[in-house]
Parts: structure tokens; C-alpha cells; sequence
């Protein structure tokens, strides 16, 4: 069997032991984490042994690599992504990590009492060890193993929570779609202000529900582009563990094969006509041969493993620019969502003082209703008493005139037959008249008095009614007060939330990436993670954080004179959020102008692509404020 031969069979071996070691301890290394109890020392083998993973946020990978012991390569210290290969042109990738200043220290934290709740682990388990075993033609068997990073905690507490949000934002939208859709409906079958301000400030809040629902979701896209970073560096920083290894065996067999080379060359200079150093002579040239072609076996391996981690170079830079351009897509989202919400409150709030001022005209106008049909009762009354009045004295006067008409008739019966009845007969015949006018004035009054009782009963009614939708519109008015109010201080506690965020945030210096152009030492106040406030123009920047520390901007908010949040759609000019002219960002500049230089155009594609499903306004400069 030849040298070569007997190399790669050894090399066959040794990879089989190394597949069946690791699988091993992919089987056990969970049994032994478990029982092992937290700061128990360890043997200072087994720390070396052990890789050193980044404790990554996921928001803002560090780009922190494990440095190789053995001296061959250089990994990327503390603020760098490269992965570089000694020798090699591998360019190096600047990922330094973001600065996050620390909050409530000082006498400010000295006055909390509770200590605050232990934040979820950002300490990045061991990958998982998934083996596999591939049968080749040849009957021969492979042994792969496939490395699969893990999430920290603190990342699947992320996710976790980025998917909550992201349901709850689903159910406001499908909430807020029925609202809509009754709105609609209404305004349909009788179109009115009132229902078009219900219908306008329905679409409105659709309108706001969608674009939290769009920030939810992007969130988590960001999320996963995130994660998907930290599987691009551990990737390349396997294979760059794989290049340092296959270049320090192809040294060795390099420096074999040299010294191989200088024996055969000396002891065939030697060797002249003696037989036993002529035979030594060619035994080792045939062995300078074999080292010499195990040399470059191992340096087309070696140049593999090089092109293997430039390759893998290449996907960390494409990972890292996937998730730049999804932060800036997660943080455009946001931002239309707080315009939005914005613009959302402010109709709400102009739809319900209509809706409010409408019912209070409705109740005052069957107040003055109510005003009269009470009159119409007193008047009614009035009449009733003064008819049943009447009506008594006319039965009295009645009364009186049929007692008179009996003394008339008792009289004329009790008259002489023969003497002169004239005057009793007269006398009949007067009070049987009187009597008859009494009754007839007494059936009129009685009349009267039915009519007048009948007016006073429907004047009690209509009475009833006019204070029946009095006091359903006054409930009504308020009712449609309280929800104004409310609809009023919920707007105006958006404007002061974002107002008391905008001058008591946490204050930076940072340096601002702005198109081509990049100012260092800015000051500006945090808003919250994709919105700063530069303190000398008192604008609103959109943008993401970089790793660096910088901040590149996306876009930026402007206002109106109701106080109403919009999304620009653009950059803003550098004199209007800055404050002056700043220096035009170069190629040769600091790593602070590189993430620009990824992230160009993305910003306008994603505005172009989202901005017509939400609320957006460009306004000129002269309109942009906080």
C-alpha cells in the first residue's frame, strides 16, 4: 500500500473516531449538564474543551467569535464579525456590538427597594449534535453531523412574546373589521352625520389594528432574521475552526515533506557508487515523493477549507444584510402603526364631539319640547277645574230651578176651582222654563267639563312622552359626552406620552447615518428603539440601531396642526433633522458608514411597497416637527 494510500486511510479512520466521538457526546453532554450544579468548578481541560458561545440579543447580534487556541488563524475579537484565516484575503466584516447604556443607576436606582425580577438568560446554549450516517455506492458508509445552533433564552422569551403580540394585534383588527362592517351597514340603510363619523372613525381604527398587525408580524420576521445571523457566524465559525486545522496539517506535511526532500537530495549527493547508500538514496526519494504528494493533498485541502470559509463569509455578510433590511422593515412598520394609532384617536375623537354635540342639540331642542307640553298640561288643567266649576254651579242653578218648579206646580194644584188661577198657572208655567234653560245649561257645562278633563288627559300623556324623550336623550348626550371625553383624553394622552418620551427619554450621543451622509456625537433622546428625538432640531428620526452603536434613519415623522402623527415617506433633508450640513459619508470612512451602504434603497423599496396601506402625508420641511 502506498504512502498516500495509507494517509487517507488514516485520515478515513481518524474522521469515523472523531463523527463516533461527537456523537457521543451529543448523547451524553445533556445528562452531564444537568448534573452539574451551577458554579461548580470544572477541570481546566474541559473549559477549554467547551466552545465559547456570543450571548446575542436578538435585536442585535455582537458578532463575538470563539478564538482558536492553537495560534494558526485569528477570529474576530470583541466588536468584529470576521472570520479571518491566516494568510488568506478573507476581507473582514466590522460587527461591532451595540452600546446599550445602562438606565436607572445611580441615586435613582438606590431608591427602589424591590431588586427587579432576574431577566431571562442571554447565554447561548451548546448547539445540538444531529448525527447521520449516508451509505455510499461504493458500500461504504459517511458519518455526517449536522450543527444546529440553539436559541438563548432571553430570544425565545422574544419570539414568545413578539407572537403574542402578534395574535392579540389579530384579534383587535378582526374586532375592529365587525365595527366596520356595522358601520357600514348602518351608514347604508340611513345615511346620516352621525353614521358617516361612525363609519370614518371605524375605517380609521381598521386602518391602525392592520398596521400594529403589519408591526407585530415584522417583528418577528426581524426576530428570525436575527436568529438566522447568529446561524450564519456559527457556521463560519466552524468552518474557519476547520480551515485553521487543515492549514496547520497542511504546514506540517509541508515542513515533512521539505525535510524529506532535503534527506533524498543529501543522500543522493552521498550516495556515489556505493550500492547500500545508492539503495538508501532511493528509498528516501521514494519517500520525499510520498510526502511530497501528501503535502499537497493536504494544501488542496486546506485551500478548500479557505474557500469554504470565504464562502461562508459571504453568508454572514448576506445574513447580516437580511437583517438590517428586515430591522428597517420592522421599524417602518412600527412607525406606521404609531401614525396610525395616531391619526385613528384624532378621528375617533373628532367623530365622537360631533356625534356628542349633535346629542346635546337633540336634548336641548326636546327640552324646550318637554317646556312646552308641560305648559300645555298647566293650561289644560286650568280649563278642567274652571269647566268642573262651571258644570257644578249650573247643576246647582238646575237643582234650585226644579225645586222652584215644584212650589209652582204644588201651588197651582192646590188653587181654588173656581176662582182665578191665572197667576198660579203663570207662575208653572215660568218655573217649568227656567227649569228647562237650568237643565240645558247644566248638560253644557257637564259637556264642557268632559272636554276640558279629555284635553287634560292628553295633555298628561304628550306631557309624559316629551319627558320620556327628554331623559332618553339626555342619557343619550351623556353617554355620547363621556365616550367624546374619553375618546378626547385618549388622544390627548398619546400626545402627551409621546411628548413626555420625547424630553425625558434617555439621552445619547450618537453618531447618525443619514443617506450619504454620517455626523458623528449627535445628541439626541431615545424615544424607543426605532425612534430618536435630535435635541437641537427636536425632530423625530425612524430608523434601527446598528452594531456598531450608530443609528441609520429610514424615515421620519412630521405632524399637523391637530397634532396628528404621519409618516414623511422619505429622508428628511440633512439641515432640517440635524441642525446644518453634515460631512458626506465616504468608502474609505469608519465602520459607522458601511451599514448605510447595506441598507441603500432598501428603505424607499419598503415605503413604496407598504406605505399605501396606511395612513402616510408628505409634507415639505417646513412642517416637520417632534
Amino acid at each position: 500500500m502506498s504512502q498516500k494510500s495509507i494517509a487517507r486511510s488514516k485520515k478515513a479512520r481518524l474522521a469515523a473516531a472523531g463523527a463516533a466521538m461527537a456523537l457521543s457526546l451529543s448523547i451524553v453532554a445533556p445528562g452531564i449538564a444537568s448534573a452539574q450544579e451551577p458554579g461548580t468548578p470544572t477541570d481546566s481541560s474541559e473549559e477549554q474543551q467547551q466552545p465559547t458561545e456570543e450571548s446575542t440579543d436578538p435585536g442585535a447580534p455582537t458578532g463575538e467569535e470563539t478564538a482558536p487556541t492553537d495560534g494558526s488563524g485569528t477570529a474576530g475579537t470583541e466588536g468584529s464579525g470576521a472570520v479571518v484565516v491566516e494568510g488568506g484575503a478573507v476581507a473582514d466584516i466590522p460587527v461591532p456590538p451595540a452600546q446599550v447604556p445602562t438606565v436607572n443607576t445611580g441615586d435613582a436606582a438606590a431608591r427602589i427597594a424591590p431588586p427587579p425580577p432576574a431577566a431571562p438568560s442571554t447565554e447561548r446554549p451548546l448547539p445540538q449534535l444531529v448525527p447521520g450516517v449516508v451509505m455510499n455506492d461504493d458500500g461504504t458508509a459517511t458519518i455526517s453531523l449536522d450543527v444546529v445552533p440553539q436559541l438563548t433564552e432571553a430570544e425565545k422569551k422574544a419570539l414568545a412574546d413578539a407572537e403574542a403580540a402578534s395574535k392579540l394585534a389579530t384579534e383587535a383588527s378582526v374586532a375592529a373589521q365587525v365595527r366596520l362592517d356595522a358601520a357600514t351597514a348602518a351608514d347604508t340603510a340611513a345615511s346620516t352625520d352621525l353614521t358617516k363619523a361612525e363609519k370614518a372613525a371605524a375605517e380609521a381604527k381598521v386602518t391602525s389594528t392592520n398596521a400594529a398587525k403589519d408591526a407585530e408580524t415584522a417583528k418577528v420576521n426581524s426576530l428570525a432574521a436575527s436568529a438566522a445571523v447568529a446561524t450564519a457566524k456559527l457556521t463560519a465559525a466552524d468552518l474557519k475552526a476547520n480551515a485553521d486545522a487543515a492549514k496547520a496539517a497542511a504546514d506540517t506535511a509541508a515542513a515533512t515533506a521539505e525535510t524529506a526532500e532535503e534527506t533524498a537530495t543529501k543522500l543522493e549527493g552521498e550516495a556515489g557508487e556505493d550500492a547500500a547508500k545508492r539503495a538508501a538514496a532511493v528509498a528516501a526519494r521514494a519517500d520525499a515523493t510520498a510526502k511530497a504528494e501528501i503535502a499537497a493533498t493536504t494544501k488542496t485541502e486546506a485551500d478548500a477549507s479557505t474557500k469554504a470559509v470565504e464562502a461562508s463569509l459571504a453568508e454572514v455578510q448576506e445574513s447580516f444584510k437580511n437583517f438590517n433590511a428586515a430591522k428597517v422593515v420592522a421599524a417602518l412598520q412600527k412607525a406606521y402603526a404609531t401614525a396610525a394609532d395616531s391619526f385613528a384617536l384624532n378621528v375617533e375623537a373628532q367623530g365622537a364631539a360631533a356625534i356628542s354635540a349633535a346629542a346635546e342639540a337633540k336634548a336641548k331642542d326636546l327640552e324646550a319640547v318637554a317646556a312646552t307640553a308641560n305648559t300645555e298640561v298647566t293650561a289644560a288643567e286650568k280649563a278642567a277645574t274652571d269647566a268642573r266649576a262651571a258644570a257644578t254651579k249650573a247643576q246647582a242653578d238646575a237643582d234650585a230651578k226644579a225645586a222652584a218648579a215644584d212650589v209652582a206646580a204644588a201651588a197651582l194644584a192646590a188653587g181654588p176651582f173656581d176662582g182665578d188661577i191665572a197667576p198660579l198657572e203663570k207662575a208653572d208655567t215660568d218655573a217649568k222654563a227656567a227649569l228647562a234653560k237650568a237643565n240645558t245649561d247644566a248638560a253644557t257645562a257637564s259637556a264642557a267639563l268632559v272636554t276640558a278633563d279629555a284635553a287634560a288627559v292628553t295633555a298628561k300623556a304628550k306631557d309624559a312622552t316629551a319627558a320620556a324623550d327628554l331623559l332618553a336623550a339626555q342619557t343619550t348626550a351623556t353617554e355620547a359626552k363621556t365616550k367624546a371625553d374619553a375618546a378626547a383624553k385618549a388622544e390627548a394622552d398619546l400626545k402627551a406620552k409621546a411628548a413626555e418620551l420625547a424630553a425625558s427619554g434617555p439621552k445619547f450621543s450618537l453618531t447618525i447615518n443619514l443617506g450619504n451622509t454620517v455626523k458623528e456625537d449627535v445628541p439626541v433622546t431615545e424615544v424607543d428603539d426605532t425612534t430618536v428625538v435630535v435635541d437641537k432640531t427636536g425632530v423625530s428620526l425612524v430608523g434601527v440601531k446598528n452594531e456598531d452603536g450608530s443609528f441609520t434613519v429610514a424615515d421620519y415623522f412630521t405632524t399637523d396642526a391637530n397634532g396628528v402623527v404621519s409618516v414623511a415617506g422619505d429622508l428628511p433633508p440633512v439641515d432640517l433633522a440635524l441642525g446644518d450640513s453634515s460631512n458626506e459619508a465616504s468608502g474609505g470612512s469608519d465602520s459607522s458608514s458601511n451599514t448605510p451602504v447595506i441598507l441603500a434603497g432598501v428603505g424607499v423599496v419598503v415605503v413604496a411597497a407598504a406605505g399605501g396601506a396606511f395612513y402616510l402625508r408628505r409634507r415639505n420641511s417646513s412642517d416637520a416637527t417632534s
